[in-house]
């Protein structure tokens, strides 16, 4: 045991003193010195509204089913969207146990994520008997992708990819001589190796990924089963396959049961989706390999701007660009295929080696294969399912992948050769400044969110629901105008009116099609004396409309509703929002 200690506290300082390097530069590529962190560091009018809505929902109600403070006035459940995202409400459930102010939840949740990247891909680097210094390269590099940066908290969940690594390495477990949850008998049929420590924690890293969403899970089922067919196929052995098919059961079923109350008590579908999306939103291997936007030289962030303007299909797949370490170890890897297909044996490495690389150049090619626009996920699309669309989402597996094949070939070649303290120092220093440039490389200051800006419009909002609060009774009913639809839209502005609210209920957040929503759209539909009279019998306190979804400002609308009601309306200090209150009108009908 004497010489396990000395390794153990050097591997605890390794781990503990990279964990607090990857929160200063958290700290610093955020510039979170300016940030107020109650404010989340998104907060517009797309998908970080519904994050917000779902944080702020799981902090207030039982679980993620139903919400009584949305969908008035019959009230909204959640069942007809699956939300296999199980795992990540528990964390989220467990971050509200020290506040329930949903925005410094969804900060902690997304700071939370770049430490637990770091960490994970640490280990996993060293699982391949890597050496610290280059481990600490990769690790840095795939926890500061640009894919990290540009999801935010827009796509909260999706940036929280730390277990991603994990996965990878059941793929290369998987593909070893001794496959997880199998051990190999007499003429090579498989047998059960269960219970054990290295069991268990495979199995639960299965059921991590099943429950932390459908991307992620998809992929690492359709690049287990890659790993497990080619190696079953080239070395003719059972066990490989059989692991393959154990896993993504594993997975299939955590998945299966996470959407289970979805597929029991839903009433319909409203995320249908079209089978073309998979091209608009696939991946483009030019996005992989030119630069992020908005690079710090010029003369990138003029190229890629060139790209930007100029090509079609450009979305969310921006987010998908390796950086350009991570560009040479994907071209590396089509190097090394290209080179094992034509007979180079490449002796200087170890078998081990070998077989880790073919296995990250071939899983790099199947996932490109699928992802890339006409690709395989396209048919898959088209025959099987459209619900799976963002294919270009794959790419945090393509960069894995890639800084892997860095990382080793590094190791291999220049890591293994380094003797004596002097050497060691020189090496450790060229790699921290390699590190370094490829930080440089991957991030932007376009990164850093406009924390004045977020922090002025999410007060004024805020101040705004609290005056709402102060004029009409506790739980009271706000309908709320335009009408908009539930998920799946385009934006989801009204949104902001719950997010800042102790107590009231709101109209908006019916789920589309259901008794409320349609009730709701039936209502906005009248004209402004019988939608009053209409509001006011069903019990509703107020009218909460949003300027900026009408393209006369609401002015139309809002002249009718003074007409009606006898009184202008309060507004925000942006004059975004304004407020009807039906209390007075309520009592005029009453009398």
């Amino acid at each position: 045991m004497k010489p396990r200690a000395p390794r153990f506290r050097t591997e605890l300082g390794v781990y503990l003193g990279g964990t607090l390097v990857c929160c200063a530069l958290t700290w610093w590529f955020l510039q979170l010195w300016r940030a107020d962190l109650g404010v989340p560091f998104a907060y517009g009018i797309r998908d970080e509204l519904v994050i917000g809505v779902a944080i702020k929902s799981v902090l207030e109600n039982p679980w993620i089913f139903s919400n009584q403070y949305l969908g008035m006035p019959f009230g909204s459940e959640y069942f007809n969207v699956p939300q296999p995202d199980i795992f990540v409400y528990l964390i989220i459930k467990l971050l509200g146990l020290t506040t329930h102010r949903f925005g410094l939840v969804m900060n902690l949740f997304y700071l939370l994520s770049y430490p637990a990247a770091f960490i994970c891909t640490l280990y996993v680097l060293r699982q391949f008997k890597t050496g610290y210094p280059a481990a600490l390269l990769g690790s840095f590099l795939y926890t500061f992708l640009p894919y990290h940066f540009m999801r935010g908290e827009e796509h909260l969940f999706l940036g929280a990819y730390y277990f991603v690594p994990l996965v990878a390495l059941l793929m290369f477990r998987v593909t070893s001589d001794n496959p997880p949850l199998l051990k190999e008998g007499e003429r090579k049929w498989p047998r059960p190796a269960w219970p054990g420590r290295r069991s268990i924690g495979m199995v639960v890293i299965c059921l991590v990924v099943g429950s932390s969403g459908v991307y992620y899970a998809f992929f690492a089922c359709f690049l287990m089963m890659m790993a497990g067919i080619a190696v079953a196929a080239a070395q003719r052995r059972l066990a490989p396959l059989v692991s393959a098919l154990l896993l993504t059961g594993l997975i299939a079923v955590t998945i299966f049961l996470c959407i289970l109350p979805h597929l029991i008590y839903r009433h319909g579908n409203p995320t249908v989706r079209a089978s073309g999306d998979a091209e608009t939103y696939a991946l483009k291997i030019s996005q992989l390999l030119l630069p992020v936007s908005g690079h710090r030289l010029g003369s990138l962030a003029q190229l890629k701007n060139s790209y930007y303007w100029n090509s079609p299909l450009v979305n969310e797949n921006d987010a998908a660009t390796l950086g350009l370490i991570g560009s040479l170890g994907f071209l590396a890897l089509l190097a090394w295929a290209a080179l094992r297909m034509m007979g180079a044996s490449f002796d200087q490495l170890n078998r081990d080696d070998r077989r880790v690389l073919s296995l990250a150049a071939l899983l790099s090619l199947a996932a490109t294969l699928l992802a890339t626009i006409g690709g395989f996920g396209s048919l898959f699309s088209l025959l099987i399912s459209s619900q799976i669309r963002s294919y270009n989402r794959i790419s945090v597996y393509i960069a894995f992948f890639a800084i892997l094949a860095v990382v080793l070939l590094i190791d291999r070649i220049i890591g293994a050769r380094v003797v004596g303290q002097s050497s060691k120092l020189f090496y450790g220093g060229g790699m921290a400044l390699l590190t370094a440039l490829g930080l440089y490389d991957q991030t932007s200051d376009s990164y850093v969110p406009e924390y004045r800006k977020l922090t002025t419009a999410f007060r004024s909002d805020a101040e705004f629901i609290r005056k709402i609060e102060s004029k009409v009774p506790p739980r009271a009913m706000i309908f709320q105008l335009p009408y908009l639809t539930f998920p799946e839209a385009a934006e989801y502005d009204l949104a902001r009116g719950y997010l800042h609210s102790r107590q009231l209920r709101w109209s908006y957040g019916a789920m589309i099609n259901e008794r409320s929503d349609l009730w709701t759209r039936a209502t906005q539909m009248l004209p402004a004396r019988e939608m009053v009279q209409k509001l006011a019998e069903a019990g509703f306190a107020g009218i909460y409309v949003d300027r900026r979804l009408y393209p006369d400002g609401g002015a139309g609308l809002e002249g009718q509703l003074s007409s009606v009601l006898g009184a202008p309306p309060i507004a925000s200090v942006q004059s975004q929002l304004s407020f009807f209150s039906l209390e007075g009108y309520k009592a005029r009908l009453a009398r």
